[in-house]
């Protein structure tokens, strides 16, 4: 059997010996191709990047603009309200009827509601924006367990190097059998 695998692995070595060149001058090919595509890609998606922020950049303006004149529209409105409110209740003052006078200068102001304000955004087919929530790490110490990932890398290269000495807590260092064959020389 153990002749058999060594003259398998013999085959094995002449197969790939005979793909290699061949893979060799095919991934050249393939990276060559891919860098000038990234080089391609690259520009185009530089700029789709700085038009996106710009349009960004511009809606936030718009809709802070807007916040802007429905707020001042409602001021308006408020004032409005209120001086036509003082208005009346002066007028039933002069007309001697203090207790109505009373009743306006207490009721509650009725405000009418600005219209609402509209955007001078041109609507665009295939173009819309949306919120996305995302995070960043403030302070990593404070970052609950369950959401850290075991560094593995870092433990098999302790494992390796220290073998079955290995301490480190919550993990198990165990063996287990490989074989390995060199082919027939």
């Amino acid at each position: 059997a153990a002749e058999m695998v060594k003259g398998f692995k013999a085959i094995q070595d002449k197969i790939k010996a005979d793909f290699k060149e061949p893979k060799k001058l095919a991934h050249a090919a393939h990276a060559a191709i891919c860098a000038q595509e990234t080089g391609h890609l690259d520009k185009v998606d530089k700029a789709i990047k700085q038009i996106k922020a710009a349009m960004l950049a511009w809606e936030s303006a718009e809709t802070k603009r807007l916040a802007t004149e429905r707020l001042e529209a409602e001021r308006v409105a408020k004032e409005q309200a209120e001086k036509e409110k003082i208005e009346e209740a002066i007028r039933l003052e002069a007309m001697g009827e203090k207790a109505a006078a009373e009743a306006v200068i207490n009721e509650p102001l009725r405000i009418v509601p600005p219209p609402v304000m509209e955007s001078n955004a041109p609507k665009m087919d295939g173009i819309s924006t949306r919120m996305t929530t995302k995070h960043r790490i403030v302070n990593e110490k404070l970052i609950p367990r369950e959401y850290l990932i075991p560094d593995e890398k870092k433990i098999g290269l302790v494992v390796k190097a220290m073998g079955l000495e290995t301490k480190i807590p919550g993990i198990e260092v165990y063996e287990e059998p490989t074989m390995s064959v060199r082919g027939a020389a």
